[in-house]
């Protein structure tokens, strides 16, 4: 079985009305679920500075996932405290219960998400993910089930042939939960330097490093092998503009996406949605 699950917050009500249900599209009958962890709690660090100037509404959030919800049996939400995280972050890390990045981003709630599904091969994914799959899915299962690599990403749109030399990254990442347990994790939950340990302390802030860039020192250290797969095969793109999904335009741009129709100007820019790339949006 395959499963995506994600993390939403008050923030992610109007960009994940449209990813989500573009995941149900391009993925089909091959999807068993769609697990949604909420995670209610405020914003904190740089997150929270990049987001102070939107407006939020958690009401709204759980409007739309309610409504997506009732619309396919396929999509299950959960609040974060609703996992029992605890449990996971014993099994995940050697020592400490890290819950958020020294800059905010969160780490207890993406590993609520890697856990939530119960299915073969899970697929984290931040809801500002769109996809185009040429055969990705298959070739990402495959290798996880022969135990070619522990993590998979699916093609970032202009990544170089090849399917290497990227760092790790937890905007799209597939793993097989059973396996990777028993071979990578626990992990060591790495923090920053002491320098910088020092100052986030001052400053009241937590001192881990991002849970992708926990995982990145165990891919050099040798613990943790990860491929990112050929743009032959698909690609995944960013978008992370809150307001786009209000835009009229969007909708036949994400169709574009999902049929493999970018524009030359978006694949030089590589993975980070651009409406400079998109006449349609200008």
């Amino acid at each position: 079985m395959f499963a995506i699950a994600t993390n939403a917050c008050a923030h992610d009500s109007e960009i994940i009305s449209c990813t989500l249900a573009s995941w149900l599209r391009v993925f089909g009958n091959r999807l068993d679920r769609v697990h949604v962890i909420v995670d209610g709690r405020p914003a904190s660090g740089r997150i929270a500075a990049n987001r102070a100037h939107v407006q939020a509404d958690p009401s709204r959030l759980w409007d739309v996932l309610a409504h997506l919800a009732q619309s396919d049996s396929r999509v299950h939400v959960s609040a974060l405290g609703e996992i029992p995280q605890e449990r996971s972050l014993s099994t995940w890390f050697t020592e400490g219960a890290p819950d958020r990045c020294q800059a905010g981003t969160p780490i207890r709630a993406f590993v609520a998400a890697f856990e939530a599904p119960d299915a073969e091969f899970v697929l984290r994914a931040d809801c500002d993910m769109l996809f185009w799959e040429n055969g990705w899915l298959a070739e990402g299962m495959r290798l996880l089930r022969k135990g070619q690599t522990d993590l998979v990403e699916p093609p970032r749109l202009g990544h170089a042939a090849g399917g290497g030399g990227g760092r790790i990254s937890t905007r799209a990442l597939m793993l097989r939960p059973s396996v990777f347990h028993q071979r990578c994790l626990p992990i060591v939950p790495h923090r920053l330097g002491l320098v910088r340990r020092i100052h986030r302390r001052l400053h009241g802030r937590p001192t881990w490093l991002a849970l992708e860039q926990m995982l990145e020192v165990e891919r050099r250290r040798g613990g943790i092998r990860h491929v990112i797969l050929d743009n032959a095969m698909g690609y995944s793109v960013h978008i992370d503009q809150r307001s786009f999904p209000s835009r009229e335009w969007l909708e036949g741009v994400v169709g574009r996406i999902e049929a493999g129709d970018v524009t030359p100007a978006q694949r030089r820019l590589g993975w980070n949605f651009s409406t400079e790339a998109w006449p349609e949006a200008a």
